[in-house]
């Protein structure tokens, strides 16, 4: 087991790590996670902003705690990775594109599976017409 990555799980599972973070940290009622602890997470870190970004780091975005943001930094000329979801947008980005996307303003978490290893799907896309979807 790596914390960082190789979590061999159900698509359930995912979505329920991802309710977990929009939940604060708690679950069932119950704090897990230190009060802050996601608001840190998913704040841009620190040394994003004095680490020189290949064109990779600029395409995806800056990274929090452990989160992938969607958030522009315009100091770095970076924009958002994900221009058709909201802001508040953080993911977990797993090997050959699987993700789980999270989306406070929405109350939204999306769980994927699929393999992107040859860099066809668009995330902004899916999400956009799930968006879209709840929206009317």
């Amino acid at each position: 087991f790596v914390g960082s990555s190789y979590l061999y799980t159900r698509p359930r599972d995912m979505a329920k790590f991802g309710y977990f973070f929009l939940n604060d940290g708690m679950w069932e009622g119950k704090r897990i996670l230190p009060e802050g602890w996601v608001k840190y997470s998913t704040t841009v870190a620190p040394a994003y902003y004095t680490t020189e970004l290949s064109k990779e780091d600029i395409e995806d975005g800056p990274y929090g705690a452990l989160w992938w943001l969607n958030r522009a930094v315009p100091e770095k000329n970076v924009p958002r990775p994900l221009p058709d979801a909201p802001e508040d947008t953080f993911s977990a980005q797993g090997h050959w594109g699987q993700f789980i996307y999270v989306i406070p303003s929405l109350d939204l978490v999306v769980a994927y599976t699929g393999d992107n290893r040859e860099k066809v799907f668009s995330s902004n896309t899916l999400l956009k017409l799930i968006i879209d979807s709840i929206k009317q």
